[in-house]
């Protein structure tokens, strides 16, 4: 499977300026299939598809203008034009961090061991998600894990693996951030149609 280049959806940051821009709606991605993902962090034979058929999502969520704040931090939302399936969300920025990548999508969600985990913090409340590096990772000595909590639907508190940052970014983080403390905010949930896994998107913060 080619790998795709982290500059291809994501945008380095420069430290300042709104953690969910405008300019994102000028070029719209598509939506993310597990191909699209880099499964780098894990051998290529773990790949799997899932086996629940899951029905067809649709959100009625409010769009940015119908509110006084176009943007409310934690508030679900969706653009004029997103796909039914997809929903939005601007979170804080992290105190006293500097803005590194956006629009990254967390890597190997399909695997056994974050797939459920990832379908119940898509469609959860209350959610956060958390960075912690994993040099002991046998298969990439950078690898980076992105864990969440968040709230189910039942209303259990929940916390788990979701996924891997991708390894090239997890390389650019080793060489020009080795020792910073890591930080990530949720941008888009992308809910799961046609058996196919959820995508999870972020941007990634750096201790100044």
């Amino acid at each position: 499977m080619p790998s795709q280049r982290v500059g291809e959806r994501s945008r380095k940051g420069s430290g300042a300026g709104d953690p969910f821009p405008h300019g994102w709606d000028s070029q719209e991605p598509e939506p993310l299939e597990p191909e699209d993902l880099l499964f780098n962090s894990f051998p290529e034979e773990e790949l799997s598809e899932p086996e629940t058929d899951f029905p067809e999502p649709a959100i009625d969520l409010p769009e940015p203008e119908e509110s006084g704040d176009p943007f409310p931090f934690n508030s679900e939302f969706r653009y004029p034009g997103d796909p039914p399936h997809w929903i939005r969300l601007r979170q804080p920025v992290p105190d006293g961090a500097r803005l590194f990548a956006q629009g990254i999508e967390v890597a190997g969600i399909s695997f056994e061991s974050a797939r459920e985990n990832a379908l119940s913090f898509a469609y959860g409340k209350e959610r956060s998600l958390e960075l912690k590096r994993d040099p002991g990772n046998p298969y990439d000595g950078n690898a980076v894990e992105v864990w969440g909590r968040w709230r189910s639907e039942e209303g259990k508190e929940c916390y788990g693996l979701l996924g891997y940052v991708p390894r090239e970014l997890a390389l650019r983080l080793a060489q020009e951030a080795p020792s910073a403390e890591l930080f990530a905010t949720l941008e888009t949930l992308i809910l799961p149609r046609r058996k196919k896994s959820p995508g999870i998107r972020f941007s990634l913060w750096v201790s100044s």
